[in-house]
């Protein structure tokens, strides 16, 4: 009986162990499905927040490249309003003339000597952008050119003083005006030349 005991007591003490054993191995396994479960889901954060940046990325160039269209096209219809305004003005007349030079106070002087002006009668002038009202308005309700940037623009007309119109108007841009033009402008905005 003691060895029936004894017998019971090594099978009762094995079956500890294995249940013990297997206990520590779903444990083992429990963890590592835990530590994997948990890596999958760090790459899949980590594969999210990338996808995110990638998607924000996109959207950040979408956006900018229709910023940049949009500019482009306000650009293009400023130029094209531009463009119209002096077809307009050739129409009626004003000639429009874009240097790419410094303009010196000569050019402008034979541009006069060219016209034939009749002393006593025509009054030959220059005028900055903001004092072209004051010579132009015999042309009636038009619009003028808005000037491109880095440019500079000076309108040199005749006035007739007899017929009390405005006989010649040219509409100069240019990168820069001599300083003889800038000095004569100085003061009111425009000059009578005689």
């Amino acid at each position: 009986m003691k060895t029936s005991l004894s017998i019971i007591g090594i099978i009762v003490l094995i079956f500890v162990v294995v249940l013990l054993y297997k206990k520590h191995k779903a444990k083992k396994k429990a963890e590592e499905e835990a530590k994997l479960k948990a890596e999958e889901e760090a790459e899949q954060t980590v594969e999210e927040e990338a996808k995110k940046k990638v998607e924000e990325e996109a959207k950040r160039k979408a956006e900018k490249e229709a910023e940049q269209k949009a500019e482009e096209e306000a650009k293009r219809k400023a130029e094209e309003e531009r463009n119209r305004i002096i077809k307009e003005l050739q129409k009626r007349g004003v000639e429009f003339d874009m240097a790419n030079h410094v303009v010196p106070m000569g050019e402008i002087v034979s541009y006069f000597r060219t016209l034939g002006l009749k002393q006593g009668e025509d009054i030959p002038f220059i005028t900055n952008t903001e004092k072209k009202n004051t010579f132009v308005k015999q042309i009636g309700n038009i619009q003028f050119p808005t000037v491109k940037p880095n440019l500079m623009m000076l309108f040199v007309g005749v006035y007739n003083e007899k017929e009390n119109e405005l006989k010649h108007l040219k509409i100069i841009e240019a990168p820069d005006f001599d300083i003889t033009i800038k000095d004569v402008i100085k003061k009111d905005g425009y000059a009578i030349l005689k």
